[in-house]
């Protein structure tokens, strides 16, 4: 595992609940990578909860457009969950129209 960047990996119902925390990077991204490849599979759900995610560099951003190719080519659903601060960086990125968020803080005014 990355240093600075820990996965908490949950059971839950039909999938898993991975809730990400520290820094999503190079080194990171391969880690979520390697989790997914384990994880997806037809008919499954993965939850990403990236409330814990403290900065996320390019590459970072780039897994979780891996992410919901990994799951979308399994048969996999991909829900993202994201904080205030997680979705301004999806926002100016762009990916906030890309990626499947539920939940999280994005109902807050």
């Amino acid at each position: 595992m990355a240093a600075g960047f820990s996965i908490d990996e949950e059971r839950s119902g039909a999938g898993h609940k991975l809730a990400l925390k520290g820094e999503l990077d190079l080194a990171a991204a391969y880690d979520l990578e390697t989790a997914l490849s384990r994880l997806c599979g037809p008919g499954g759900q993965i939850e990403l909860d990236l409330r814990g995610i403290t900065f996320m560099d390019s590459m970072g951003m780039r897994s979780l457009l891996t992410a919901r190719d990994m799951c979308t080519e399994s048969g996999s659903e991909l829900l993202v969950i994201a904080g205030e601060g997680q979705r301004k960086m999806l926002e100016v990125t762009g990916l906030i129209d890309i990626l499947p968020l539920h939940g999280g803080d994005e109902q807050t005014a």
